[in-house]
């Protein structure tokens, strides 16, 4: 019911819409894209948002591209990055065997 006056609202008037008060509904269709955004792309690897951010400005950070100004990554370029990032128990890295 926002940007609806306090009388409107009261009153359950309709809009100059035509629709009910308090009736407006906006949705956005789910969109199955291969590209995750930034905030998806530190959850899939279960790091902070900012960690994601400073690795990626720091250059050691997964491959992203960028659409429109906004940076998104894409689901196999961060299981690589993953996967090159590895360590075995003695903290030594084990990349050299990740790779394809």
């Amino acid at each position: 019911m926002e940007g609806f006056s306090a009388a409107a609202r009261r009153a359950g008037r309709r809009s100059t819409w035509g629709i009910e008060v308090g009736e407006c509904r906006v949705t956005t269709p789910k969109i199955e894209s291969p590209y995750l955004t930034v905030a998806e792309a530190a959850a899939y690897l279960r790091i902070s948002v900012r960690t994601l951010e400073s690795s990626r400005q720091q250059k050691i950070g997964p491959a992203y591209h960028k659409h429109g100004g906004r940076v998104v990554y894409l689901k196999e370029d961060l299981d690589v990055w993953s996967r090159l990032v590895r360590f075995d128990y003695s903290g030594a890295s084990v990349a050299e065997e990740a790779r394809p």
